[in-house]
Order: C-alpha cells, then sequence, then structure tokens
C-alpha cells in the first residue's frame, strides 16, 4: 500500500552504469549520505540513514518514515550529511514530503521497505547527490556493490557481491560492523571509471549472515518523477 503524504511536479532522467570494484574518484560517498535524527508524533524516535539522488530527492528505507510500533508520522526530522563523529558536511532541518510503501503496523514485510523525500529547495548543491539506475536481474546478478550506513556516529563500509533474492530485494555477506549499523543506506556501483557512484538499492535490515536491501524499481522511479523530484543526467 502506497502512501503519499504530498506531491510537487517537475521533470527528471534516469542513468545506468556498471558495477566495478573500486569507489568513485569524489567524495559524494560520504558528503551525500545523510544521518537522520528522527521524532515521531508519538514521541518515539529513531537514528536512519537516507541517500540524496537528486538536487531535491532522497531515498530512505520505509520504515525510516513512519512509527513501526504506533504507525505515527514524523514529527521532526534533521539531517546530518557527511557525518564524522560530531563533525558534519552539511545540515538540514527545514521542511519537507514524504512517501513511503508498505504498511508498518505491528509485524511488517521488508519486500516493500523503501520511501523517499521530497525537499522543497535543492539542497543537493550542498551535499551532491548519487546518479541511480533501475537495474535488472541479469545486470545486478552477482555484481560488485558498495554499502554505506552509519553505527552511531561512525561511517562504515561494506563492499561484495550482490545475490537477487527476489524482485524487489538483494543480499550480500554483510560484515559483523555493517549489521549493526542503521537502516536507509545506499548499495551502489563506485568506479575510479565513473564521475559518481550509482545507486541500485537501499539497505533495510539483515539477517545473522546476510545483508539485504529494497531495490529501486522503476514504480519507485515514476512516483518519484510525478511528486517532483529533479533527477539530472551526471
Amino acid at each position: 500500500m502506497k502512501r503519499i503524504l504530498t506531491a510537487l511536479l517537475l521533470a527528471l532522467v534516469l542513468l545506468a552504469a556498471s558495477a566495478v570494484p573500486a569507489l568513485a574518484d569524489n567524495n559524494v560517498e560520504t558528503t551525500a549520505v545523510a544521518q537522520m535524527d528522527i521524532k515521531y508524533n508519538c514521541g518515539c524516535t529513531r537514528i536512519g540513514e537516507g541517500t540524496m539522488v537528486a538536487t531535491n530527492g532522497m531515498l530512505t528505507c520505509a520504515h525510516n518514515l513512519v512509527c513501526t510500533k504506533h504507525n505515527k508520522k514524523i514529527k521532526t526530522c534533521v539531517f546530518y550529511f557527511g557525518r564524522n563523529n560530531k563533525r558534519y558536511t552539511y545540515k538540514y532541518n527545514g521542511k519537507f514530503s514524504y512517501t513511503y510503501y508498505g504498511n508498518y503496523s505491528g509485524d511488517y514485510s521488508s519486500i516493500d521497505d523503501i520511501g523517499y523525500i521530497v525537499f522543497p529547495k535543492d539542497i543537493g548543491k550542498n551535499t551532491g547527490w548519487f546518479a541511480s539506475s533501475v537495474e535488472s536481474d541479469d545486470d545486478l546478478k552477482w555484481e560488485f556493490c558498495h554499502m554505506t550506513a552509519y553505527n552511531g556516529n561512525k561511517r562504515v563500509t561494506d563492499w561484495n557481491q550482490v545475490n537477487i533474492y527476489n524482485a524487489k530485494q538483494i543480499t550480500w555477506s554483510a560484515t559483523d560492523d555493517f549489521k549493526k549499523c542503521g537502516e536507509g543506506g545506499p548499495v551502489y556501483y563506485g568506479s575510479s571509471d565513473l564521475e559518481y557512484p550509482v545507486l541500485v538499492a537501499v539497505y533495510t535490515s539483515h539477517s545473522t549472515d546476510y545483508g539485504v536491501a529494497r531495490r529501486f524499481t522503476k514504480q519507485v522511479f515514476d512516483d518519484m518523477k510525478a511528486d517532483g523530484v529533479k533527477f539530472t543526467k551526471k
């Protein structure tokens, strides 16, 4: 079940790329990933992550956007981009709108655990942003990807081959450090041959051995387009 809390209207273009086992030659992997300090209307709080994929658009997991205990909306959220202990490269605590997929009252399935945020200003000019790609099973299967998340205020990265779990999810063998992190950060291709990293999924959960990510799909892309996210070709 899709829930749209507000909408804007503009245009976008999608970018695709291939996976290679090296980081892109820039710092977007750091500056475009935010630690989200979230407070819900019920009083509950959560620390999550989100990734800029356009000048005014961010991807995150859905369970960051709603209290899963009380099914309540976000009251406030402060975004700390490029977090490194007490330091950060950019802070945003203004207005935003958001959309998420799935039902999160009580127990919930992670298969639809993705959502997006639309900012009323182009904060990506301050943070940078990832390119993004809707990848087919054949393109994505067994490719090497990078993963970024936060354990407290410490940035943690993984890098491994991914496995196609289903049409909406991928998995990989996650490190113990990564499994201690919050959810919502990017799973992406990174390469010295690419000017920018390319997001293909959002980290949502983990099991004893595996990390799980919700894939960036055409439905999410089309909905973001309709809601005014200004994707641009890099």
